[in-house]
């Protein structure tokens, strides 16, 4: 048979949360399609827009994700992602300020 020790190294690891994100993804895309297909609430090419760029969203996220877990095993991440947190609360703070500025300006 074989032991659970070959789950614990690394390569392998990496590989299940790859075809993990994969597999994920392909659900993700598959239940958007079912969706679309399922309403009529917007014209033909509305739809087709946003199934693409709902695509291409849970492409970039899946990559991320992937390339976030194997940067983790190499450096500590903690404070990289915890910055850019703060920096995109800071950057959304700035933008409500200033498209409220705009709008009643």
């Amino acid at each position: 048979m074989f032991s659970l020790e070959l789950f614990k190294q690394l390569p392998v690891r990496i590989v299940i949360v790859a075809v993990l994100i994969i597999l994920t993804v392909y659900l993700i895309r598959k239940s958007i399609k079912l969706f679309f297909d399922k309403t009529s609430f917007l014209d033909e090419n509305r739809e087709e827009t946003l199934m693409h760029f709902a695509y291409q969203v849970t492409k970039l996220m899946g990559l991320l994700f992937f390339f976030i877990y194997v940067l983790s095993h190499f450096f500590n991440l903690t404070r990289l992602v915890t910055g850019s947190v703060v920096v995109a609360g800071a950057l959304a703070l700035i933008s409500s300020i200033l498209s409220g500025i705009i709008l009643w300006g």
